[in-house]
């Protein structure tokens, strides 16, 4: 809980930290995140469940020093979407071009969406992508599974004795 109210807190920075907190199903991911959350004003994060791949670039909702939290990794849709992610987190904004139809035909438009913002998110994923992971901390749920118990007791040597 600490760390996720730090990141939150991180916000304020030109820098903002992000954080995925990986655990299994059903572990309270999202119960801590929120109990997180529950300590800041509103204005501080943007909550989602999941977004189209192009969300982030035509949203009207302010990111400029605030937590973009996404509940589950996944809920970021397409390589779209996750690269406008990544530009967001890594160059502090949205710089994004697309052609619209106007009164003399296609016309290019460009979308420009300030930062800096962070991310929260929240996977049962082994792994993430690795440009995803990069500049975020990870950090375990609340409640871990227990380690399941060695089957076989180290020796004097400190190695497992051989297939006897």
């Amino acid at each position: 809980m600490k760390l996720l109210y730090l990141a939150v807190t991180s916000r304020l920075l030109e820098r903002p930290c992000s954080v995925v907190v990986k655990g299994p199903s059903a572990g309270g991911k999202s119960f801590v995140v929120e109990r997180v959350l529950a300590l800041f004003p509103p204005d501080a994060y943007d909550a989602l469940s999941a977004m189209s791949e192009r969300a982030l670039a035509y949203d009207r909702e302010p990111l400029v020093h605030r937590m973009l939290v996404v509940y589950e990794a996944a809920g970021v849709s397409g390589e779209t979407g996750t690269y406008l992610m990544r530009s967001l987190l890594s160059e502090g904004r949205i710089n994004y071009v697309t052609v619209v139809k106007g009164k003399n035909g296609f016309e290019p438009k460009r979308v420009l969406r300030e930062g800096p913002t962070g991310l929260i998110t929240t996977t049962t994923a082994v792994a993430l992508h690795r440009r995803t992971r990069r500049g975020c901390c990870r950090s375990r749920s609340a409640t871990r599974r227990p380690r399941p118990a060695r089957s076989r007791l180290p020796t004097r040597s400190g190695l497992a004795p051989s297939g006897r």
